[in-house]
């Protein structure tokens, strides 16, 4: 039964995170997209979630949540910033700029929809303030530290100073622990693995503290810095079945691929794997379309060895339960 309450408080977040931005935007139209009609109705649906680097404006976090609410499944995507995605014609080419770039989440999530092929039928644009106010709210995270976490940056106004072990973060030391990638052999990759860490202990907290009469001044809460595309009805349909959803099959990985330095501009990149996104999308991707992985080719640049060597290697996915997760841990590189 406890996991079973853990998985509905973590949708919970989720969900009643966008009913709160929805309200607040005045979301209440008097009519459904069809998209978000089929969504609701049927149970199914994939959302793109971004968080924002309030100093840059770029997308420290960029992951996709797709559940089932028949076959009580959830699985969150994680997408590493600088995947190579051309969806501009600069020479800048990173997914963390592309929000900002293309014109907004919503244009980004038609670029992902379609180069991926999945159906994403909504966003959610949060910043890192969210995590901070929304930890300090439960009360702290209990969570493993990998090891010191020393990092200053103030053109960032990052200051990042943990020490390796167990213990209790509250909002600013989760913020750095979610941020923190310079001392990872894998940086980012570490980074977003620290991220699998931070959701679970997130969600484990959040189910042993938080009633269901407490559910409203978190939905205040994210008012205050969530953004979404999607209508309070939609998201309610949503809701009211995730209570079924067990913890052992929530389900969270990196889609596959591997770091390569750019000979031509110094910047590290990270490529995909065209048959391990595929095979990983279409077992854990709602709305995938058969062979529909990349059909124009954006992940990668044929004109660069190195690029399409990666892009061409079979690289398959690591996915981790949020049961595996808050019991076993995760090394993190």
């Amino acid at each position: 039964m406890r996991k079973r309450v853990l998985s509905f408080v973590l949708l919970s977040v989720v969900v009643f995170s966008f009913l709160g931005a929805s309200l607040v935007r005045g979301a209440l139209a008097a009519t459904d997209t069809p998209r978000e009609t089929e969504a609701a109705r049927g149970g199914v649906c994939t959302l793109l979630l971004l968080g924002k680097d309030n100093a840059a404006a770029l997308c420290d976090v960029i992951m996709l949540a797709s559940f089932d609410l028949n076959e009580n499944t959830l699985h969150i995507v994680q997408i590493p910033r600088d995947t190579y995605f051309a969806y501009t014609d600069a020479d800048y080419k990173k997914i963390n700029a592309a929000p900002r770039v293309l014109g907004g989440a919503d244009k980004l999530a038609d670029a992902l929809s379609s180069a991926l092929g999945v159906r994403i039928d909504g966003y959610m644009e949060f910043s890192l303030d969210f995590v901070k106010a929304a930890v300090d709210r439960i009360g702290g995270v209990e969570i493993f530290v990998p090891c010191d976490m020393d990092y200053d940056d103030p053109a960032q106004n990052l200051s990042i100073h943990l020490k390796k072990g167990q213990q209790t973060l509250m909002g600013d030391e989760a913020v750095s622990f979610v941020r923190f990638r310079s001392g990872y052999a894998r940086a980012d990759l570490g980074r977003m693995d620290a991220q699998k860490l931070f959701l679970a202990a997130f969600a484990k907290a959040f189910g042993e503290r938080v009633s269901l009469s407490e559910l409203p001044g978190m939905l205040l809460l994210a008012m205050r810095y969530l953004k979404t595309n999607l209508r309070f009805d939609t998201m309610l349909s949503l809701a009211t079945g995730a209570r079924r959803i067990p913890s052992e099959h929530i389900t969270a990985f990196t889609l596959p691929g591997e770091e390569v330095q750019s000979e031509y501009s110094g910047a590290w990149y990270y490529i995909l794997s065209r048959e391990g996104c595929a095979e990983a999308i279409g077992q854990y991707l709602k709305g995938a379309e058969p062979m529909g992985f990349d059909t124009k080719g954006l992940f990668t640049d044929v004109s660069r060895k190195d690029f399409h060597a990666i892009y061409q290697k079979k690289i398959t996915a690591l996915p981790y339960t949020f049961d595996s997760l808050a019991s076993e841990g995760l090394p993190i590189e």
